[in-house]
């Protein structure tokens, strides 16, 4: 309203609220208030009586527009929102002028009935009912509140002109004489200009009595009023008071975000030092922890709240104007017979135009619809069917059938079950499955052929064997070796044990019969990590975890146990299988194994050795390798280690020879073959568990020993000695 306020110096320095300021003048204009201007940006106000309760019981105020007039008198008192004084401004205008009348609006049009100036589109007009009367027309003054966290943003905003009786925003050529009438008749009684701290004088008598008719028009009319704008009138005023502030509520919005974004990262970097010293002095789970974790759920919640926007609009005074309207009902009649009325009204304002709302959409008509159901719309809410060539209403049909786009009503379009778009009957299809759908979902099953839509239809993915295709029901089966995906039958395949179908990516054959098996059927041999199924799974006897094929096991030819290879080899003997602990390496043979009765055991260190391979010792008669016997060298005969003197490097027996005078004549006998008939001239005898050690003395140092079996007449081994020599004869 700074254009209705001459008297004002436009281009002073002012910070004040314009709408204060054309309050405090629509304020004095109806309460037979003074209001006077002092110096530029600086009025007095001057109050009746009868409202000085309204400001504290002070009738006389200075007030202040901008800065540089507070700071001429700094007695006066800044008129800006929040402030004192227009509080209790607000307070009394809300008491006293909460409606202001504007009057009536000068007719521009007559009354006399005029014929419809818009479009019909598909009817003719058959009969025609007019009455007259009046709308009312309104502003509404609101006090909005905006807050968000620690901001706060008040504002006075004046909505836009509205049809109170039409529901509608008044036309742009009406509202503009309700804003020119409200500036002619909202301007105060004249006023006189003084100097800074002057006293305003009274006015002439001719202007205080225009003033107080005003005054008294204004009251009157004001009395016939209701008591304040109901919750639906201030739904009318909503869009334009919203238009006005969404810019500060976009600013206010991003202020808030950001505070809270902020005071967030600052409690959250609290509580995370705070729930790392819980865990670690208290554990994981402890109670103070869950209970730290809670509360700061609770002060996260509590910031989201505090920072939300909150808009409070508190509804200040409401300026209403009557005007005269003519109002019409025309009966329309389509080609089909359908008849529908049509009301209409137009203000006798302004262009005088006829103005129709559309009952769906609520703005105003420019072509005008007859819908097949007897609905009047506008051109913009009614469409024509692609099928039946009738019009509808967007209540009583498609917007338009998803497949080529054309507009269908609801006795030839439906809504299809499987992609839950609307559809003509023209592009209507039958599943087999046994319902309707759109042509765009039915497709041929890739496999069978079947006409399906995709409700009942099962995409493969790319990466199965043969390919994305198009499934049905009947044709797909579930891959136990992925997470379940559909497959077609053709490229999978049953498993032998339980039947579940394995596709041929996630295939693996048993290796022993080469039949398919899926996975949960499936273990490898822990001999040959081959995969096993259920039927050729068995276990070692020496080893009852494990799994191994059954043509991994063998019984054990000893005992009978199932070996695997592991736990068996082969006897180098007898070529049978048997246990590890039946078998002993050969010593002879690297990497060959035998059994208990195709080996040896040398005596001295037990290890086996092939037969044949060991000999006996000729003191202790028990088997000894080759490495464990050594020769005698006073007799000659091969005895094992613990059987040889050290020192002399003789056997035990042969340690023990001693002179004997009985010799038996199978020893002599064995002794004269090795001395060819020289005399003997003494006799030494030993015996042990397997021979006769016999030591012949020729004379001269000479001597021979013999050994000789227990029960044998000839010498195994024989030994010639002398001072010089010593020979082995044998």
């Amino acid at each position: 309203m700074n254009d209705e306020l001459d008297d004002v110096d436009r281009h002073a320095d002012a910070c004040a609220d314009p709408r204060v300021r054309a309050l405090v003048h629509e304020y004095a204009a109806v309460n037979a208030a003074r209001f006077e201007r002092v110096a530029p940006d600086l009025c007095r106000l001057v109050v009746a009586d009868a409202d000085a309760h309204h400001f504290d019981g002070r009738r006389e105020w200075l007030l202040a527009f901008s800065v540089a007039a507070l700071e001429q008198q700094p007695d006066a008192e800044m008129a800006v929102i929040g402030s004192a004084f227009v509080d209790r401004l607000i307070a009394a205008i809300r008491t006293s002028g909460q409606h202001g009348y504007g009057g009536r609006l000068p007719a521009t049009a007559s009354g006399a009935p005029a014929p419809p100036d818009f479009a019909i589109v598909n009817a003719v007009i058959v009969g025609a009912q007019r009455t007259a009367g009046g709308h009312r027309l309104a502003r509404l003054v609101a006090r909005i509140k905006l807050s968000a966290g620690a901001s706060v943003h008040e504002s006075i905003v004046e909505s836009d002109i509205v049809d109170l009786t039409a529901g509608a925003p008044a036309p742009a050529d009406v509202a503009a004489i309700c804003v020119a009438r409200a500036r002619d008749e909202g301007r105060p009684p004249a006023t006189v200009e003084r100097p800074s701290g002057a006293v305003a004088g009274t006015p002439d008598h001719a202007s205080a009595s225009v003033a107080a008719a005003a005054v008294a028009r204004r009251i009157d009319a004001r009395a016939g009023l209701d008591d304040g704008p109901s919750r639906h009138n201030i739904e009318l005023f909503r869009p334009g008071l919203e238009r006005q502030v969404a810019p500060a509520i976009q600013r206010m919005r991003d202020d808030a975000a950001r505070a809270l974004h902020q005071e967030l990262q600052r409690i959250d970097g609290f509580y995370r030092a705070l729930l790392a010293e819980l865990q670690t002095a208290h554990g994981a789970g402890s109670v103070a922890l869950q209970a730290a974790q809670r509360d700061h759920q609770r002060r996260r919640e509590e910031e989201h709240r505090r920072h939300a926007l909150r808009i409070a609009v508190a509804p200040i005074q409401l300026i209403s104007f009557d005007v005269q309207a003519e109002r019409c009902t025309w009966t329309l009649r389509t080609d089909a017979a359908i008849t529908a009325p049509l009301h209409a009204h137009r203000l006798l304002a302004g262009d005088a135009a006829w103005r129709v709302t559309c009952q769906l959409c609520g703005n105003p008509a420019h072509g005008i619809v007859v819908c097949k159901r007897a609905h009047v719309v506008c051109d913009r809410c009614a469409s024509r069917c692609s099928v039946c060539r009738q019009w509808f209403c967007s209540t009583h049909g498609l917007a338009a059938c998803h497949v080529d786009g054309a507009a269908v009503c609801a006795s030839h379009g439906a809504t299809c079950s499987s992609c839950d778009r609307p559809h003509c009957q023209t592009h209507t299809g039958r599943c087999d499955a046994g319902h309707d759908a759109c042509t765009s979902c039915i497709a041929a099953c890739a496999l069978c052929g079947r006409a399906v839509c995709e409700e009942h239809t099962i995409r493969t993915h790319e990466r199965a064997p043969l390919g994305m295709r198009r499934l049905c029901d009947r044709c797909r089966v579930l891959c136990e070796g992925g997470s379940s995906e559909p497959v077609g039958r053709d490229e999978a395949s049953p498993c032998a044990t339980c039947g579940r179908w394995i596709c041929r990516n996630h295939q693996v054959a048993c290796e022993v019969d080469g039949s398919m098996h899926c996975s949960t059927h499936l273990r490898r041999s822990d001999y040959s990590r081959r995969f096993l199924c259920p039927a050729h799974q068995t276990r070692c006897d020496r080893e009852p975890g494990a799994i191994v094929a059954t043509n991994e096991v063998e019984l054990c030819a000893t005992c009978g146990c199932a070996i695997c290879p592991d736990h068996g080899n082969a006897c180098t003997g007898c070529s049978g299988r048997h246990c590890i602990e039946h078998l002993e390496p050969l010593e002879d043979a690297p990497g060959r194994f035998a059994c208990a009765a195709h080996r040896e055991q040398c005596h001295t260190d037990g290890r086996a050795w092939s037969p044949g391979r060991t000999r006996p010792c000729a003191t202790c008669a028990h088997d000894n390798c080759p490495a464990h016997l050594l020769a005698c060298t006073w007799c000659g005969a091969a005895v094992c280690f613990p059987d040889i003197d050290a020192p002399s490097n003789r056997c035990l027996t042969c340690t023990r020879i001693a002179p004997a005078s009985d010799v038996a004549d199978a020893l002599i006998a064995a002794a004269v073959r090795l001395t060819r008939g020289r005399r003997a001239r003494g006799w030494a005898i030993a015996s042990d568990a397997s021979r006769h050690v016999v030591q012949v003395d020729l004379g001269w140092t000479r001597r021979i020993v013999l050994s000789v079996p227990h029960g044998t007449a000839e010498a195994a081994a024989a030994m010639a000695h002398s001072v010089l020599t010593h020979l082995r004869l044998r």
